[in-house]
């Protein structure tokens, strides 16, 4: 059975990859000794042959569904074919101190100085409610900034926001996932992130450009 995750389409998040009634964890770990952990907004799955990650997946509460009070708000806009994305900083623990945050930001890097061979596909979810994702796009790193807000004592507490591009993809199959993890082969890619790994130019949503930067 060819999976996919579509966008716009949502999808069941039981939280074990061992529910057969999963069509998050388990889709995503399938024939792989590994996938993605259950906590966090952002979740990397690993590479057998590489230190970078195959892809990463970004999780954006919508407002009420998280436990903990979330100063940041993510933007979402998948008609325009962009994604703002808040890490989750806290006072205890510094936006560049973050190991997941550094692999989001190895990927900017990466992106920013031409290596796109090396940058790992970011599928963005957003939970509408709990149990429950929907696929928002394939996204590719556009920019980043550092900005910050003021906590209840007065603080101020530094954060990354991360600005995606979507490209023009409604389809993102499971197996292209597990072949990157397993031999790092984009045969099953869609078409626009090859076109983007090669030229660094593709189609975004609503058949705007692109660019790497």
């Amino acid at each position: 059975m060819q999976r996919a995750f579509r966008v716009g389409e949502t999808y069941r998040d039981t939280g074990s990859f061992r529910n057969a009634e999963d069509q998050f964890l388990r889709w995503i770990r399938g024939p792989l000794s590994s996938g993605i952990r259950n906590t966090g907004g952002i979740r990397d799955l690993r590479a057998d042959r590489s230190e970078v990650p195959a892809a990463l997946f970004l999780v954006s509460n919508d407002a009420g569904v998280s436990q903990h009070d979330d100063p940041w708000e993510d933007t979402l806009a998948v008609n325009a074919g962009y994604v703002s994305y808040w890490d989750d900083a806290k006072k205890d623990l510094r936006y560049d101190e973050s190991v997941q945050n550094r692999k989001i930001k190895d990927a900017f890097d990466r992106s920013a100085s031409g290596r796109r061979e090396e940058v790992p596909p970011v599928l963005v979810f957003r939970k509408p409610e709990s149990g429950v994702v929907e696929f928002c796009g394939l996204c590719v790193p556009d920019h980043l900034e550092v900005r910050a807000y003021q906590d209840d004592s007065g603080e101020q507490i530094p954060n990354y926001r991360f600005h995606f591009s979507i490209l023009n993809a409604q389809d993102v199959p499971v197996s292209w996932l597990h072949r990157r993890a397993q031999t790092n082969d984009d045969d099953q890619a869609p078409e626009v992130w090859k076109q983007w790994v090669r030229e660094g130019v593709g189609q975004g949503r609503r058949g705007l450009p692109v660019a790497d930067r």
